[in-house]
């Protein structure tokens, strides 16, 4: 072989656009998109009953709390409603999800539902 075969081929330069310019076209641009504004949980893990929360807001949430009040279990509920399977969930199986406590032991069904409201961003 000899040493030519080794050359790297010349392309033309790639233009990267700088992030500030394209957050500043997707500001001038009015995209809808989608939110979850509420999340209603029935009997789910931690929460006997009906329980709703929200209205989120549309640009940021926090979900915040002393350990052990049901953060993780918010997330869990968008997992539920998402599809995944009951291990990623934390839960060996499906009816371990089913809100259970000395207060409520017969509970035999939960439900999660989650409601998302189309925005669009007007800056």
């Amino acid at each position: 072989m000899e040493t030519e075969d080794f050359i790297v081929p010349e392309y033309e330069p790639i233009y990267v656009q700088p992030i500030e310019e394209i957050f500043e076209q997707e500001k001038n641009e009015l995209k809808p998109r989608l939110i979850i504004n509420r999340i209603v949980n029935v009997n789910f893990k931690s929460y006997a009953g009906t329980k709703i929360l929200g209205p989120f807001h549309k640009y940021f949430t926090a979900i915040v709390g002393p350990n052990g009040s049901g953060k993780s279990n918010i997330i869990d509920a968008m997992l539920f409603v998402f599809g995944f399977r009951a291990k990623t969930i934390r839960s060996n199986k499906l009816t371990n999800l089913i809100h259970n406590s000395a207060e409520y032991p017969d509970l035999d069904f939960a439900t999660v539902c989650i409601n998302f409201q189309k925005i669009i961003d007007t800056g």
